[in-house]
């Protein structure tokens, strides 16, 4: 005897659509001075070697949205970790490379045997500070980079997004390579000079190729 599991049953090209949301920290470099590193308020200040560089780590939950199988919202939760570093060329543009292993529940056999999957990935994400475009726009002033000069900001993040996918079935794994897409937005809520704290909301778009996944589950 056994279960019936529609979704997994499915072959050919198909994408995955994920989310996750995390929280964390950015750490900005700055003009190095006898004092130590300290922010400049000009982003094109000649002094500052490392002006408008930064790192970032955080951490979350993630989420399949087109999971299959009966499952609860805490049984498709898994975790999400990422970090990365960039710079800020301006005031309201950046780039962030950025490295995320993670893990999600995609179905469920019968009342209890859910299959994960894991990722491991790699993004390049272009930073569009939407605080810094209005105040340009209705102020006609220029902060400083990555809003250092500002409790809060909000940027917009896109990108490609390459990795390798495990997709665990009862038959056969699902596994390889891709190159998807990945975009959010990422609120920054300045403690100080040099640290932030993060908070993203992200979706991503991942292409694949179902296997001939299992209709049955085993008795």
């Amino acid at each position: 005897a056994g279960a019936s599991n529609k979704g997994a049953a499915l072959t050919g090209r198909r994408f995955i659509f994920g989310s996750n949301t995390s929280v964390g920290l950015t750490y900005n470099f700055g003009q190095t001075t006898p004092e130590g590193p300290r922010m400049s308020c000009s982003w094109n200040d000649p002094k500052s070697d490392w002006n408008g560089y930064f790192v970032s780590a955080l951490g979350g939950c993630q989420f399949q949205h087109n999971a299959t199988g009966d499952m609860t919202g805490a049984e498709k939760a898994g975790m999400y970790i990422s970090v990365g570093g960039g710079r800020w060329f301006n005031d309201f543009f950046g780039l962030r490379v950025s490295g995320s292993v993670s893990r999600n529940n995609w179905t469920k056999y019968g009342a209890d045997k859910l299959m994960n999957a894991r990722y491991l990935s790699m993004r390049l994400e272009g930073m569009l500070d939407v605080t810094s475009v209005c105040r340009r726009i209705y102020n006609g002033t220029e902060g400083s980079l990555g809003s250092t000069d500002r409790f809060f900001g909000l940027s917009v993040l896109a990108g490609p997004e390459l990795g390798h996918m495990k997709k665990r079935d009862l038959v056969k794994d699902d596994k390889g390579c891709y190159i998807g897409f990945a975009g959010g937005l990422q609120a920054r809520f300045r403690v100080n000079k040099w640290i932030s704290v993060l908070a993203e909301p992200r979706v991503t778009v991942v292409p694949h190729s179902a296997p001939n996944a299992s209709k049955i589950h085993p008795a």
